[in-house]
């Protein structure tokens, strides 16, 4: 398991590649970073349909249990490849440890504005494509924006992936009707990814649900998390065929 840590200002500031005023502490600047702080939920890729919304952190930096995946993390290509893509994801864990009202308010606002959908589908929410619960605090601080959101409208579904609720209580974020917690980590001890031929063994020896996604089963059908399939809002285990 590794271990966690808290990381200070400096450490933001020696590693966040925006713009700086070199003699202001992230304190001064981290208000006016309107592109990276105005709307913390951002859109998922192809694999995703447009109903949901992807809170990002740091990956590998807020895992506190990836000893098992670090070497082939999947959210580290994006976060080597692109700055503004690591920016967010510093900007996001920043805020969550040093401006945690700020960003709780800012999500709140987001999802609050969000327009009333026409084709039947929910909205959803999805703590962290890249990253993890890295502190008893900051599951706190889900719990209160999910409360905010459900006293303002009633069609969000918030979700998330974890390694840690062995570590951490989720008790009180997934008390709430509308949050859904995926283990990453099978009944048996196992990771939820696997090559093809894997997956399918691992599903018949555990039943557990093999996502559609890349699937040559399918004979080239597209799913779409969200839209075709939404497995993963609703049940506690599922199965991703590694790529």
């Amino acid at each position: 398991m590794r271990k966690s840590f808290t990381p200070s200002v400096g450490f933001f500031q020696n590693t966040v590649h925006a713009s700086l005023n070199p003699t202001r502490t992230l304190d001064h600047w981290i208000p006016v970073l309107d592109r990276f702080t105005s709307a913390p939920l951002v859109a998922g890729n192809s694999k995703l349909a447009d109903n949901i919304l992807i809170f990002d952190l740091p990956a590998i930096h807020t895992c506190m249990n990836c000893a098992d995946c670090a070497a082939t993390c999947y959210a580290m290509k994006s976060q080597r490849l692109y700055k503004n893509t690591y920016n967010k994801r510093m900007i996001n864990w920043f805020m969550a440890i040093h401006t945690p009202y700020q960003l709780m308010n800012t999500i709140v606002v987001q999802v609050a504005n969000l327009p009333k959908r026409t084709d039947n589908r929910r909205w959803y929410v999805r703590m962290h494509a890249s990253g993890d619960f890295f502190s008893q605090q900051y599951i706190t601080l889900w719990d209160s924006i999910v409360r905010d959101v459900n006293n303002i409208r009633q069609d969000i579904q918030f979700y998330f992936y974890t390694k840690v609720s062995h570590i951490l209580d989720f008790s009180g974020l997934t008390g709430h009707h509308n949050v859904n917690l995926v283990e990453s980590i099978l009944p048996d001890g196992r990771v939820n990814f696997a090559p093809f031929e894997e997956a399918f063994e691992i599903a018949k020896e555990t039943g557990v649900y093999v996502c559609p996604y890349r699937n040559p089963h399918l004979n080239g059908e597209l799913h779409r998390c969200g839209d075709t399939c939404t497995h993963c809002m609703h049940n506690k285990h599922v199965l991703f065929i590694k790529h």
